[in-house]
């Protein structure tokens, strides 16, 4: 994103200098008109160099102080730092760059005081009958360290908060301006402070390119993960799921399944490692290990698994045992038996077809991993697309065995207390 800084250069120099670098580290493209990357027409007029810089920017920062700098109309008083913020104000009310105006405290409080001024001599009939309209300009506009040439300055910033304009909203004679907010900084602090808020960077900026190279990898992952019938999208295990739920008893047993859900099964089992070699995990790799996704512990006084770190660790461990189902022998032996079994029932018109569980295994592990990893894929999607979303955990298929004896009371799942008990 690009930034266009305007203000009079001799006494924001130092404060210009900080704030491209700042921003410059923030990911952003600053343009200063000071600086020699400043983009510039040799042909073109200074003025009009800074006025076309501004129609290739995102956002338009506005520091008032106490000087107007050079003048753009000499007639009307009008500065070229004024006329840049007319010239960001038509595209800003158009929706073509955001306006951030910052003026010094110290002349937002003389216009205040100046104001309380007036006011006072206008209801002191005795002093607003002695003074001429002359000298209560004078007064109200007197010159100081602060404001070099007040009446210009504080009709400036009158421009700037759409004064005017409001008073006629108010009156319901015109609709409310926009960007007509103005923050006040004494100090660098202030000024951050302000633009964390409108540039949204009140956040680590490696968390949120993570998040947004997250999402599209868990997008090009959802694209992986489905596949089209009759004009619809629905997900490659469905192909898997009705052999997948007539599966029953050990690894020692056998099951028997219709040659249409057996043949449905040999599609699945041979297009599987495409499916799976389409799956991305370089992002989500990175994440886990940026340590940005961890939260921190205030009763232990220790950073902690959060939501989503959990949930990148179990998407990342089910991916990797995917890929290594995919790989395993037994994997590409039953793709080439289950295939001949289903075509030689088929071509003897039997209606179902029995095979031994411990052909399958690696087949429904396959299977169930694939629906994890939609199942998680959707949950993080969901969580990163929506701020106000609480992480929704998935309810995920348990872990099939791959080896299981026959035993009157198999072993339950370790739980992480149970382990903890332990260590």
């Amino acid at each position: 994103m690009r930034v266009f800084i305007s203000s009079t250069i001799y006494d924001f120099r130092d404060l210009r200098s900080a704030m491209k670098l700042w921003l410059e580290e923030s990911g952003f493209e600053v343009l200063l008109s000071e600086h020699n990357d400043f983009p510039q027409q040799p042909k073109s007029n200074s003025y009009d160099s800074c006025l076309q810089a501004i129609d290739r920017c995102d956002y338009f920062i506005q520091l008032i102080g106490h000087r107007i700098g050079g003048l753009y109309d000499a007639g009307d008083r009008i500065s070229i730092t004024r006329m840049e913020y007319r010239h960001a104000y038509r595209r800003a009310v158009t929706g073509q760059l955001k306006i951030i105006p910052l003026v010094r405290k110290e002349l937002w409080d003389i216009r205040e005081d100046r104001r309380a001024l007036q006011d006072a001599i206008r209801q002191d009939t005795f002093l607003d009958k002695e003074l001429s309209d002359t000298d209560k300009k004078r007064i109200f506009n007197c010159p100081s360290k602060f404001a070099n040439e007040a009446e210009t300055l504080f009709e400036f910033l009158r421009e700037v908060g759409r004064v005017d304009e409001m008073k006629l909203a108010t009156r319901g004679e015109a609709p409310l301006p926009s960007a007509n907010w103005i923050y006040q900084f004494n100090s660098f602090r202030d000024v951050l402070d302000a633009l964390k808020t409108t540039l949204d960077l009140r956040g680590n900026l490696r968390q949120k390119t993570l998040r947004t190279n997250l999402v599209h990898e868990l997008e090009l992952n959802t694209r992986a993960l489905l596949t089209v019938g009759n004009g619809t999208a629905f997900p490659f295990a469905n192909w898997c799921q009705p052999a997948r739920k007539a599966f029953s008893g050990l690894v020692e047993g056998t099951t028997t399944y219709t040659i249409n859900h057996a043949a449905m099964f040999a599609c699945f089992i041979v297009n599987a490692p495409t499916v799976i070699l389409r799956l991305r995990s370089l992002t989500l790799t990175t994440a886990i290990e940026s340590g940005e996704f961890l939260r921190f512990d205030r009763l232990e006084g220790r950073h902690a698994i959060s939501a989503l770190q959990s949930a990148m660790l179990q998407l990342s461990d089910e991916i990797t045992v995917l890929r290594r189902l995919q790989e395993a022998a037994p994997f590409q032996q039953m793709i080439s038996h289950v295939t001949e079994v289903v075509r030689k029932a088929s071509q003897r018109g039997l209606t179902a077809v029995a095979f031994e569980n411990a052909q399958f295994i690696f087949a429904m592990r396959c299977c169930d991993g694939l629906v994890n990893v939609q199942a998680i894929n959707k949950a993080m999607h969901r969580y990163l697309t929506d701020k106000d979303r609480e992480y929704q955990e998935p309810q995920l298929l348990p872990n099939l065995p791959l080896f299981q004896s026959v035993m009157d009371n198999p072993p339950r799942d370790v739980s992480r207390e149970d382990a903890l008990k332990w260590l």
